[in-house]
């Protein structure tokens, strides 16, 4: 197996500190910077990988992956493949995650190939600290409670991943507590220091985050529960059953921003059953963690910006009890002194740091008046 086509695409992205690379067979590779996803040619110094053919690119899956035949099962099973390659001699790991995508013509009338692209994400072999990752003290502060429930949101590729990691191995060197994980995928792999560590996935070999949070539920003697991704009602009820039952659980959900988050949640549930599980997410979320990537000013890197939400002022459970989740925002904006911020308080800082750029900013903000105002434009 030849593989020198794609080492060297890696070994341009570990020299260049960028972590992911976009490829489809027979088109220029490419990877994303803070600028965007740019092809190799304009990256590379004195360096032109050539495409990557598809006959080239699927027996390289198939010998990474240890399936030969993976197209064909990714097929018959429609959905994509995703799998974990172990630590190299740098100390890095690379994900890959392959997708079928819609066909292209050939070359010859009447015929079609099947396409698919492939993402591999390089991960680092340490997994950062929560201070690391410029999140404020109070996160760390939402981790020492032993029970109750932390969410981490924001849209993909934001680092939510990253940050639930850094959380857990947090707990991991501080608790001597039992902590399981339920993924899609390990990305980061946690060697157990104080606690006890295990770590699941989904849906192989447990069929779903809902069975993995019930066998925790089970008889476990777990303290610590990290889920993945919360997508539907039942995962959602068994959450907030966890937190209610005296675990600390920590989760990712896709939402906008920490308001959107509770709002989601909310309007998961119909009538009859929103009145009790408000409450019961009232009596139990500990905080919400909103996050967002954005390329730095100087264009070589990126910088997390964080909106942090805490439920230790009774205007919190009280919004979201009575479900004026709405009121939520003027909370945060008082929040200062209980460690809250929002997104617009700390994306003016951090451009006030000259950290960011007016541009990228507002482009990230979803109110950019209020940011106008915030800093003076």
């Amino acid at each position: 197996m030849n593989t020198q086509v794609i080492e060297q695409i890696v070994d341009i992205v570990e020299k260049e500190a960028y972590t992911d690379i976009f490829i489809r067979p027979d088109e220029e590779t490419r990877i994303k910077t803070p600028k965007g996803w740019l092809p190799v040619s304009e990256i590379a110094k004195g360096s032109r990988p050539t495409p990557i053919s598809r006959s080239m690119l699927t027996e390289l899956i198939g010998a990474l992956s240890g399936n030969e035949r993976w197209d064909a099962d990714m097929a018959d099973k429609r959905e994509s493949l995703a799998f974990m390659l172990p630590m190299d001699e740098k100390g890095t790991r690379l994900r890959f995650k392959i997708a079928e995508c819609a066909p292209r013509a050939s070359g010859q009338r009447g015929k079609v190939a099947n396409d698919f692209t492939v993402n591999i994400r390089k991960l680092p072999s340490k997994i950062p600290t929560i201070a690391s990752l410029s999140l404020p003290r109070t996160v760390t502060d939402m981790l020492k409670s032993s029970g109750g429930l932390v969410l981490v949101t924001g849209p993909t590729g934001s680092g939510k991943t990253t940050t639930l990691a850094s959380m857990v191995d947090h707990i991991n060197r501080n608790r001597y507590a039992n902590i399981v994980t339920l993924e899609k995928l390990v990305e980061y792999v946690i060697a157990p220091e104080k606690s006890i560590i295990t770590q699941r996935t989904v849906p192989h070999p447990v069929p779903s985050f809902l069975k993995g949070i019930e066998d925790a539920l089970d008889g476990q003697a777990v303290d610590v529960m990290m889920i993945g991704e919360v997508v539907d009602i039942p995962a959602m009820e068994a959450m907030l059953r966890a937190a209610e039952s005296g675990h600390l659980v920590l989760a990712t959900m896709h939402a906008r921003n920490a308001v959107g988050a509770i709002s989601r949640i909310a309007d998961m549930f119909n009538a009859d059953d929103m009145r009790v599980r408000l409450s019961m997410l009232a009596d139990k979320l500990i905080g919400v963690v909103a996050q967002k990537l954005l390329p730095n000013k100087k264009g070589d890197g990126y910088v997390l910006a964080h909106e942090i939400l805490r439920n230790d002022t009774p205007g919190v459970a009280s919004a979201i009890r009575e479900n004026k989740i709405h009121s939520l925002q003027n909370v945060l904006l008082q929040g200062a002194n209980a460690g809250m911020a929002t997104l617009n308080q700390h994306l003016a800082s951090l451009i006030r740091a000259n950290s960011i750029d007016m541009e990228v900013a507002l482009d990230a903000t979803y109110d950019p008046t209020e940011l106008r105002q915030i800093i003076g434009h």
